[in-house]
């Protein structure tokens, strides 16, 4: 859960790190943030700001500060991706905790109605999403999804449905 969101956002940024090195080929030397010199791939300075978040983030996580005093002009774009670090924390925490939401906001579209007493209950999202979960489909890329249903009723649901329909009978007829 909220534990492992540190070491998700770690493998995150490790993700990025080892992309930006297979995008790159070819090996140059560049002059890195503070004048350390160091080995970079390709054309861009990409593995080596993606280098330098994950050093950032690490520091971090052991108890350091977010360093960003010593960037200058140039380096906007790294200080932009070391400052937004304590954000993608936070958004990975938000993220662990929501974890058991099966169907994530899906779940909220989910209404029912009684007329003339029946019962009805379908979801209220526009998109075509919610009936590929329930009957299966095609999706995206033409990928085949199997049939997950989130709108059913168990013979439980149907008991306690009774019990609760019953006991406010009852509290009407008493009133």
């Amino acid at each position: 859960g909220v534990d492992r969101a540190p070491s998700t956002l770690l493998k995150k940024l490790t993700r990025e790190y080892g992309r930006a090195l297979a995008r790159d080929k070819g090996v140059r030397t560049v002059t890195l943030i503070g004048g350390a010199v160091g080995q970079v791939a390709g054309r861009s300075n990409a593995v080596a700001r993606r280098a330098f978040v994950l050093k950032a983030y690490e520091n971090m996580m052991a108890g350091g500060e977010l360093d960003i005093a010593g960037f200058t002009d140039d380096d906007r774009r790294l200080q932009k991706s070391v400052r937004g670090l304590q954000k993608r924390l936070d958004r990975a925490h938000a993220r662990a905790g929501r974890t058991g939401e099966v169907l994530g906001n899906v779940a909220r579209t989910i209404r029912s109605s009684i007329v003339r007493g029946t019962l009805t209950i379908d979801s209220s999202w526009d998109s075509p999403a919610p009936l590929a979960l329930q009957e299966g489909g095609r999706v995206g890329n033409n990928a085949e999804l199997p049939a997950r249903p989130f709108l059913f009723w168990e013979e439980s649901d149907v008991e306690y449905l009774a019990i609760l329909l019953k006991q406010r009978a009852l509290l009407a007829w008493r009133s």
